[in-house]
């Protein structure tokens, strides 16, 4: 309100009114925008500070000073140096310079803590000015804590896969992107290439596929670069020499360094394949045998129980195909050599003898007996399960054979015994190895004369040791008349 003065009365009142409801909101505004920064700072869980133009803390938020163990007034004009240990102070003099020159920052760094330990942290940066000159900086950071752990837990997995790997019998490798960005020691050994060779980027692993299994391994790439997880499956490799392997290969999508890509684990089966193509014409060849064998062969259990037989071994028992099964070989045994039998069994099956042979009479469904002569051995290898194999030769032939033979002989012998004639039997030699009686009455005489001759020409000495030799012997007396030697 302003007077104006008129002849030295006043004339009027003169007032300007201005309208400062813009203020007052802006005013209120802006009151309300640092009320809530300053709760978003009081609040955040990142810490905050302000450093002045000499580097000591003007403001520590509440997070800031939690993160370092302190109360926000302890580092109040502290210095930073008493939160960035010395082998640290290099990073923060060299982004200072820049801050200095206007430039923001981001970086890493590890602070210590009032207890002395470490607090990883990123740091955001960014300088303030007065009046165009540096006053300070402000800088937000965030706990690294949880990360740096989980780097530190990676780097331990990936150093316990790599111990892994490495002594793997197994061939390893990681695929990212179509490349091998990862091979074990075996690789390397197996396909005949340098590591480096491998994981060349010009290198593409399915110049190791062949020809034939490129397909099968194309899909199943495809279905892993849609995220699907694959089965295991077989494929053909030629090595670096041309050796051609059959392997299988395990697959599993992971994260390798941040990104995509197939773990494989590969199983080299080729002597595997080999040795089981082995063992099936092993195995068909014991068939064949088993099926065809003229001799009779059973597998029975440890209790003697038929497991299997052949059509030979049914015959000799006299039974239908499959009437043995599950029945104890006892039952078509003779009694006088089941005991036995029984015996030389179970010490088989406890292991407290091997093999053994015996001669032994079945007697078949109608009661007829059969002789044979049974091998029997304990199966190997078979698990808690005692399995033997009986093999029956029947020898109801042989038995009549030699029984033919031994009558022959019979007749034969009483024939030469019964001859007037004398009847010698020499070997090619000419040595006499049998005559018959009369051979001995015809020719006994002349021997003995000659003999008694042959000695009475002999010293007397060597005669009287002649007869007391015979006399001994129970010979006759004859001797005792050989006359002297002249």
């Amino acid at each position: 309100m302003i007077g104006n003065e008129l002849e030295g009365r006043t004339a009027g009142i003169i007032g300007i009114l201005r309208d400062i409801t813009q203020r007052l909101r802006a005013e209120e505004e802006l009151d309300q925008l640092r009320k809530f920064t300053d709760s978003a700072i009081q609040t955040m869980t990142e810490g905050m500070v302000l450093t002045d133009s000499e580097g000591k803390f003007s403001f520590v938020n509440p997070a800031a000073a939690a993160m370092l163990g302190y109360a926000p007034d302890e580092l109040l004009q502290a210095p930073w140096t008493q939160i960035v240990p010395p082998d640290q102070h290099a990073i923060v003099t060299a982004v200072d310079a820049d801050r200095e020159r206007g430039d923001t920052s981001r970086y890493e760094i590890e602070f210590v803590r009032k207890d002395g330990t470490r607090l990883p942290a990123l740091v955001s940066g960014s300088p303030r000015f007065k009046e165009g000159r540096f006053d300070g900086m402000l800088a937000v950071f965030a706990d690294l804590s949880d990360r740096a752990a989980a780097e530190r837990a990676l780097r331990e997995s990936e150093e316990q896969f790599r111990s892994v790997a490495e002594r793997s019998p197994s061939m390893i490798f990681i695929n990212q992107a179509g490349r091998i960005v990862y091979v074990n020691a075996r690789c390397s050994e197996v396909m005949g290439y340098q590591p480096e060779q491998l994981l060349a980027p010009e290198f593409h692993f399915e110049s190791l596929v062949a020809p034939e299994s490129l397909p099968i391994v194309r899909q199943a790439f495809a279905r892993h670069a849609r995220g699907e997880d694959v089965e295991p499956y077989e494929y053909g490799l030629i090595t670096r020499p041309g050796h051609r392997l059959t392997v299988i290969n395990a697959t599993k999508l992971i994260a390798f360094r941040g990104q995509p890509a197939i773990l494989g684990v590969v199983t080299d089966i080729t002597e595997r394949q080999r040795a089981e193509a082995a063992l099936r014409a092993s195995e068909a060849r014991f068939r064949a045998f088993f099926a065809y064998s003229a001799m009779g062969i059973a597998l029975t259990d440890g209790e003697g129980r038929v497991l299997e037989s052949n059509a030979a071994f049914q015959a000799i028992l006299g039974q239908p195909e499959g009437a043995d099964l599950g029945r104890q070989v006892w039952g078509w045994i003779h009694a006088e050599d089941a005991g036995l039998t029984r015996s030389l069994y179970a010490d088989l099956c406890q292991e407290r003898r091997g093999p053994f042979q015996l001669e032994i009479r079945y007697r078949d469904s109608s009661g007829r007996l059969t002789p044979t002569r049974a091998t029997v051995s304990r199966i190997p290898g078979d698990g808690d399960q005692t399995t033997a194999i009986w093999m029956v030769e029947n020898v109801a032939e042989r038995k009549r054979a030699e029984e033919a033979v031994r009558e022959s002989e019979r007749r034969f012998r009483l024939l030469v015994e019964r001859a007037a004639d004398a009847v010698f039997l020499h070997d090619m030699q000419g040595a006499i190895v049998d005559v018959n009686q009369q051979a001995c009455e015809s020719l006994g005489p002349p021997v003995a004369e000659a003999m008694l001759d042959l000695i009475a020409s002999s010293e007397s000495e060597y005669q009287e040791k002649v007869r007391h030799n015979v006399i001994l012997a129970g010979g006759c007396s004859r001797i005792s008349s050989v006359p002297a030697r002249p």
